[in-house]
């Protein structure tokens, strides 16, 4: 802590152990009679008891004088008083994670004329519902974001760097807002009783996270997989591949399977989900929606084997299929009297290559 002495002292003024000479415009210590000020190598040297309010000590690395105010002691502070300079400027954006995880940002400063630095903050409005907590911990900062959907919405955050006499402060725009996913996952999981089956996705589509095993083994029906943005992303990419299914009458991303594959983003453009069998042509040869009536996996499946029991789905994301084909059986969005299925808030990209609504075996363009 530091001692700002009073503007304009009249001669006679005292002011924690110092009294003011007018005539010499100084503060003099009246600490003891000798008025001696005893050197400490620094600060963590100096006594901690038996010290009298008003007593004095030098720090010799810092060539500083203390006072001992009773409890601590504070450096006096000479001359025009300097704010604290950052050293570590914080972001000035922060995107809290909606699934309830905390944040944190950073900040330091140093002050020039060598005074401690405390932190604090606060907040506009004083109490914003958006986070249950905001704490610190020798600058570093932590946000606790709340997970009730009704809290969506944005504040500002001060976070701010004190010598104990001036302060620099940072403004942080602070948002929580929640993806649409978490409603469509309540409501598809209470009438199916699947399970949900979370996936990290990578940063491009270069380091796309592969879906095969996932959609082909692990999923069953009812089930939803969640594609989450990659790890300190709000973007997300994922891949399927002609290794998707064992069907050869349901080689699609949902591997003949009543699932629900759904994107964990803010918005459909979030989460990519490249469809790109490897990137070889002829690959692409079956409807998106191709069957959604289960099966034994060989043949066409019998009329009993093909009870409806969950529709298949894609939610909030963005479907990019490789293959530029214009043919029928290779471009088809779904197969007539075997595909279904809902493409609900989601952006369709055919990589500008011909498509046609309904597969055809006989290839031809009609329903284009």
């Amino acid at each position: 802590m530091a001692l700002n002495f009073p503007d304009s002292p009249s001669n006679g003024d005292t002011f924690s152990g110092f009294v003011y000479n007018s005539s010499r415009g100084v503060w003099n210590s009246t600490a003891g009679e000798s008025g001696a000020v005893t050197s400490y190598a620094n600060l963590a040297a100096f006594p901690s008891s038996g010290n009298t309010v008003g007593d004095y000590a030098f720090a010799t690395n810092t060539k500083a004088l203390y006072v001992w105010d009773g409890a601590e002691w504070d450096r006096v502070s000479t001359g025009n008083n300097e704010t604290p300079r950052l050293t570590t400027t914080p972001a000035s954006t922060l995107e809290l994670n909606s699934d309830g995880s905390t944040s944190q940002l950073v900040m330091a400063a140093s002050d020039p004329e060598g005074f401690p630095i405390t932190y604090s903050s606060d907040t506009n409005p004083a109490s914003p519902n958006q986070i249950t907590g905001l704490t610190n911990s020798g600058g570093t900062f932590t946000f606790t974001p709340s997970t009730n959907e009704a809290h969506a919405g944005n504040f500002t955050a001060r976070l701010k760097a004190s010598d104990g006499i001036s302060t620099t402060s940072h403004a942080v725009a602070v948002s929580l807002a929640f993806s649409p996913a978490n409603a469509f996952k309540t409501l598809y999981i209470a009438h199916t009783s699947g399970t949900v089956r979370s996936v990290t996705g990578g940063a491009d589509e270069a380091n796309a996270t592969n879906l095969d095993t996932v959609i082909t083994s692990t999923a069953s029906d009812g089930d939803l997989i969640l594609l989450n943005p990659a790890s300190g992303s709000s973007i997300g990419h994922f891949k399927t591949t002609h290794s998707v299914g064992t069907d050869i009458y349901g080689a699609s991303p949902w591997a003949n399977k009543q699932i629900a594959i759904v994107g964990a983003g803010l918005q459909p453009n979030n989460i990519f989900l490249w469809d790109d069998h490897d990137g070889t042509a002829g690959r692409r040869d079956h409807p998106i929606m191709m069957n959604s009536y289960g099966g034994d996996g060989t043949t066409v499946p019998s009329g009993a084997s093909q009870a409806l029991t969950y529709r298949q789905f894609m939610f909030n994301l963005t479907y990019h299929r490789h293959q530029t084909s214009s043919t029928n059986n290779e471009n088809a969005v779904t197969r007539e009297n075997k595909g279904g299925g809902t493409m609900l808030n989601c952006i369709i990209d055919f990589n500008g290559g011909a498509f046609s609504w309904r597969y055809d075996n006989s290839a031809g363009t009609t329903y284009r």
